[in-house]
């Protein structure tokens, strides 16, 4: 986020991160996260996914940008998998490795709702 760039208020002995770190990470990243303030927001989007699957909430629908347009997860899974690879080739194996996204997506939320219910069912508890 900004305040870990340097600025006129920031304390004296405070060292930034950006832009120093953006030297050698944008060339690395996709090219529309090559700006702190973009790999930011996008950074921010991926915690509101994280924190809506925690708390299972739906995400079919996406998330919005800071411009209030809706962004497709689909969109930002691409966008996921393209910045672990820029980071970590072995990373980016890995997640394609164990990722199951596009099956559990393209069906949709109904299989998943239902799967929910019958488990539930199972073992007592209201879904």
């Amino acid at each position: 986020n900004r305040e870990y760039e340097q600025g006129p208020l920031s304390p004296a002995v405070q060292i930034p991160l950006w832009p120093p770190l953006m030297k050698h990470l944008g060339p690395l990243l996709p090219h529309g996260l090559r700006t702190r303030a973009a790999l930011s927001e996008f950074l921010g989007r991926v915690r509101i996914i994280r924190n809506r699957a925690y708390h299972h909430e739906p995400l079919w629908a996406g998330t919005r940008d800071r411009h209030g347009h809706v962004v497709p997860l689909s969109v930002d899974h691409a966008r996921m998998h393209e910045v672990i690879h820029a980071l970590s080739t072995r990373g980016g194996d890995l997640v394609n490795l164990c990722d199951r996204f596009e099956d559990v997506f393209d069906r949709g939320p109904g299989p998943w709702t239902q799967g929910v219910r019958d488990f539930c069912a199972r073992v007592g508890v209201m879904p």
